[in-house]
């Protein structure tokens, strides 16, 4: 029996839901009477999965329209061991919502099994090993397991506007009698698009409040802002990833002692919120940024990011942190809003040792967040913060790991910034402390004894100070903040602008100084 007359009859409800949410943005005439480049309906079908957004969608939009008129439909996933929680959960809500099972392909040896059986060699740029070994070959194996008599096609998930991606040429995977389509560039189907049909179906994995694509959680095409990204919300997966890399004894000296944040020894602290931010203040604006200091160029070649320090002076070096916070003024009609700044989220972005790296990864950033909605916060509260830190000379180390040293990616060690981060965070978490003991001092001189308000103040400066007084001690210091808003001349790219800086900022497009880390995407094949 064809695919489509073996859909269980509860699965009836959820095609017609499933078509509802594509007829929001094309026409029902156009979606029903799409076909595939085949002269016979009888072709094998190819949906290759991920779990990530377009792939998941493009699931839906084949058993939805595809299904009735060819009756070979198959999804296919090939698992490396190393795909995140998140691509587990949304192939068995696939499954769920369109009936349709996911062929889940298991080569002999998942990507760690592999890399123990090469004696630590991880797969890079350079040596790609991982896409033949794990995506390619056992694809190949898997397509020769079913009839070929009509040939095959193959179903890619690229956009509208990304039709220029890299790989979608990628029929070297198939047989010879292969053939691919692409629908989603036939019907102008977008990201935007992609993500409001996603969130009202099986939801929006949890891996895109800070991942940009799908994939193994160790891939070397992440930026380093994912990978940040990937140590606050899934420590362990990031733990795994930094025990498979063997640095040199002299790379795990310097890295070695990570501090411990406020949070993980127990105390409630955050990221501090300027006073620019702080809708109790009077300040508008942030000051304007430090003067730049001179840069010993020739001690600090491969630096992190790929960018220099750019304060070394006096025997100091800075880091930027960029981390957003995002605010509503509506949550100052609640009781206790003399204690709020009326922040209801916050969540950390990256790090760099410039405020020229910070700046191009928050372009990219700010492209990534303005076009993937999550359901715990509205675009339009967020307001990125950048914080300057200064540390001691040979407190923090942003040069790169030796040549000795074996890593995911050739500029970065995860341990590195591992300890970078925390570093970052012990700062700017000591910064909140103080600065909301010192905003109840404030209201206790506002407010008689007697009143509620001044009681509450009261209590806070006596559990603040006591904090205060046990918290660890932090090397750095924070000595600015500023603030990103985009450009308003935005086109096809998003470049962010710092203010504070100056009012003549040069405005340049989105690819223009990226870091090294921005550019590079992984190939269709990685969508399987």
């Amino acid at each position: 029996m064809g695919i489509f007359k073996e859909i269980a009859v509860k699965q009836i409800d959820s095609i017609d839901h499933i078509k509802k949410l594509f007829e929001m943005f094309i026409d029902r005439e156009t979606l029903e009477a799409y076909r595939l480049p085949v002269k016979d309906a009888s072709t094998r079908v190819i949906v290759g999965l991920s779990g990530g957004a377009d792939s998941s969608v493009l699931a839906l939009f084949a058993a939805a329209y595809l299904a009735p008129h060819y009756p070979h439909l198959i999804f296919c996933f090939t698992d490396t061991g190393a795909e995140p929680d998140s691509c587990y959960t949304a192939l068995d809500q696939i499954e769920e919502l369109t009936g349709i099972k996911v062929v889940r392909v298991q080569p002999e040896e998942d990507l760690f099994q592999l890399v123990d059986r090469y004696n630590g060699f991880l797969p890079s740029t350079k040596a790609r090993w991982c896409t033949k070994s794990l995506k390619v070959e056992p694809l190949k194996q898997f397509m020769k397991s079913i009839p070929s008599d009509a040939g095959y096609v193959s179903l890619a998930g690229i956009r509208y506007d990304e039709a220029d991606r890299d790989g979608i040429s990628f029929q070297y995977s198939m047989e010879q009698d292969a053939s691919a389509a692409f629908p989603f560039i036939d019907l102008k189907i977008t990201k935007s698009m992609v993500f409001s049909i996603l969130d009202r179906s099986i939801g929006i994995p949890e891996t895109y409040k800070y991942r940009s694509r799908s994939g193994c959680y160790n891939c070397f095409f992440q930026r380093n802002a994912e990978i940040v990204g990937m140590l606050e919300n899934d420590p362990d997966k990031f733990a795994i990833t930094e025990s498979y890399e063997k640095l040199s004894p002299a790379d795990e000296e310097r890295w070695g002692s990570i501090p411990t944040t406020l949070t993980d020894a127990g105390f409630p602290a955050a990221y501090p919120v300027p006073a620019f931010i702080d809708v109790r203040k009077d300040q508008k604006a942030p000051e304007k940024a430090p003067e730049k200091a001179k840069v010993k160029t020739s001690e600090h070649q491969g630096a992190l990011f790929g960018y220099e320090p750019e304060d070394e002076q006096n025997g100091v070096e800075d880091l930027f942190v960029a981390f957003a916070l995002y605010t509503d003024h509506r949550l100052q009609q609640f009781t206790g809003r003399e204690f709020t700044p009326a922040c209801y989220w916050q969540e950390l972005i990256t790090i760099s040792p410039s405020l020229t790296g910070i700046k191009s990864a928050l372009g990219n950033h700010y492209a990534f967040k303005r076009t993937t909605p999550m359901p715990h916060y509205d675009l339009e509260d967020m307001q990125i913060v950048i914080a300057q830190i200064r540390f001691p000379a040979g407190t923090v180390d942003t040069k790169a790991p030796g040549a000795d040293s074996y890593t995911w990616k050739s500029e970065t060690a995860y341990k590195q910034l591992r300890n970078l981060v925390r570093h970052c965070q012990v700062v700017l978490q000591k910064a909140d402390i103080q600065r909301r003991y010192a905003d109840a001092m404030e209201i206790l001189k506002h407010h008689g004894s007697d009143d509620t308000i001044a009681l509450t103040a009261m209590e806070q400066i006596d559990t603040l100070g006591n904090m205060v007084s046990k918290l660890p001690e932090t090397t750095g210091e924070l000595v600015w903040e500023g603030l990103y808003t985009p450009s308003k001349s935005v086109e096809k790219q998003v470049q962010m602008q710092l203010d504070g800086i100056s009012v003549q900022t040069e405005r340049k497009v989105a690819r223009e100084g990226l870091e090294y880390d921005e550019v590079p995407k992984a190939c269709v094949m990685c969508s399987f």
